[in-house]
């Protein structure tokens, strides 16, 4: 029985902070022993504890038939009656996830009329709150969801619990009001052993109701003596909320402000704040400017994000010496402005930048063998002005390219490929070519910077996988 209640803290533990893998392993650990102690010794004095627990696994395990079996044979262990009401409320529970509402809610009211400690009150409460949303009470349903909100002298760790099952049972206003409750405990500096979980529940609100997240959480940063800890998560997820409702200026603001702090959220506030300044540069140099952000988010410990953030340090690193290789050298090195542009707008999802570097491609080689390419790249992005820093006056600027895309000589091997003139072999092995040119050329540039690029010979297969280099998912041109 020890093993099991061990085993069922750390099931309890891990279903919290989001492990589930570590949460079901527990759970069925605690199913095997207990069912051992309700077996073999049926008239112990700890059968009928063993039963309880057992049956509140079978419920985290989402076993409603086994749940609601042993929780009903709770009765041949036992006459007492606080303890037969804990069991109808847990069998209330396997019945209302086995859809028998009516039952579900007999039950459940029986097990409130228990005297239940205070956290299986909240829980049948809230269990008896969505039983009865699906037999159509709503008004009945709203009391027993408010009633089960109303629980603060459950711990931290039983609210929060709580407040997932009201994010799960898609009642986001409350779930949002009871997680704010928890925030706004001034008993806790911290979320210590379980700042996981919130950090988990804050992330699961922020992406199902961010509006009302951000609401809330702008409310708990105006309190006074909030430590850095706490604050940095906070500025996070209300920076997060902001972003998922589509406010990026103020998703910036918040996640400036936990930059400033230290630890995790700081470093994750980093990689948000460098995604979002990437993808609504307007210049060039604001994407240069995340290097150091960047550089900083590396700390993450989340492989998924440690990936993403060591792919566009990668990426941004490759786009500034590009930039600094074509500003510093002019038309001598023109065909980094044209990498770059292809940098921008199809691995960083930088648009504004990547058409205005296409059009200054365009300006600095008004004479190249690759202006269709330009020309084509920088139509692709044509609903992202990039604004007078590239000499884009939008629709006009688009009438100026079609223009000059006619002038080129129909067999320029771009202008082939793009309008599906006539062809020919001689065109296609035109195109490969100048492919092939195109990146001897970029292997040129990036030796005046880089003392590890080594010029070989492309391939056909290197020249074939750069036809389209538009970003996924874009439009084909018109033209």
């Amino acid at each position: 029985m020890y093993d099991a209640e061990q085993a069922y803290d750390r099931a309890v533990e891990g279903a919290r902070a989001g492990d589930r893998v570590q949460a079901n392993t527990q759970y069925d650990s605690v199913i095997a022993r207990t069912d051992r102690v309700i077996t073999r010794h049926p008239d112990s004095k700890h059968a009928v504890h063993a039963a309880l627990m057992k049956a509140r696994a079978e419920i985290a395990r989402e076993h409603p038939e086994d749940a609601a079996a042993t929780a009903a044979g709770v009765a041949a262990l036992t006459d007492d009656p606080r303890l037969l009401g804990i069991a109808a409320g847990l069998e209330g529970i396997a019945r209302s996830n086995l859809d028998e509402f009516a039952e579900a809610e007999r039950l459940l009211s029986r097990g409130l009329a228990s005297e239940p400690s205070d956290e299986d009150r909240a829980l049948f409460h809230f269990h008896r709150g969505v039983t009865r949303l699906n037999l159509g009470d709503a008004e009945l349903a709203a009391e027993d969801l408010a009633a089960a909100s109303e629980q603060d002298r459950l711990a931290p760790e039983v609210r929060l619990d709580l407040a997932r099952g009201l994010s799960d049972a898609g009642r986001h206003e409350e779930a949002i009001a009871v997680t704010a409750g928890v925030v706004g405990d001034d008993r806790l500096a911290s979320f210590g052993s379980f700042a996981t979980a919130m950090d988990a529940q804050l992330d699961t609100l922020a992406r199902r109701a961010p509006e009302g997240l951000a609401s809330t959480l702008e409310e708990q940063l105006s309190r006074p003596a909030l430590t850095g800890t706490k604050e940095a998560l906070l500025h996070y997820y209300h920076g997060l909320s902001l972003e998922l409702s589509g406010d990026r200026e103020g998703a910036l603001a918040s996640y400036d402000n936990a930059r400033t702090r230290e630890g995790r959220y700081a470093a994750e506030a980093e990689y948000r704040a460098a995604r979002l300044r990437i993808e609504t540069a307007g210049r060039p140099a604001d994407i240069v400017a995340t290097r150091q952000g960047l550089a900083r988010a590396r700390s993450i410990p989340e492989r998924d994000v440690a990936t993403d953030v060591a792919r566009l340090s990668r990426q941004v690193e490759e786009f500034a010496s590009l930039v600094e290789a074509y500003e510093t050298r002019g038309a001598a090195a023109a065909e980094a402005a044209l990498r770059a542009a292809e940098v921008a707008g199809g691995q960083l999802g930088a648009r504004r930048v990547a058409r205005g570097l296409y059009l200054r491609y365009l300006d600095l080689a008004p004479d190249s063998r690759w202006q269709a390419k330009a020309i084509a790249g920088a139509m692709v992005h044509a609903d992202w002005p990039a604004g007078e820093w590239a000499g884009d006056r939008g629709a006009e600027t688009d009438e100026r390219l079609r223009t000059h895309l006619a002038a080129l000589p129909a067999s320029d091997p771009y202008r082939v490929s793009l309008q599906d003139l006539p062809g020919s072999i001689d065109a296609d092995s035109a195109y490969v070519e100048a492919e092939r040119d195109l990146r001897r050329r970029l292997v040129e540039i990036r030796m005046l910077y880089d003392t590890t690029a080594v010029l070989v010979e492309p391939t056909d297969d290197d020249a074939e996988d750069e036809v389209d280099d538009r970003p996924p998912g874009q439009p084909d041109v018109e033209f």
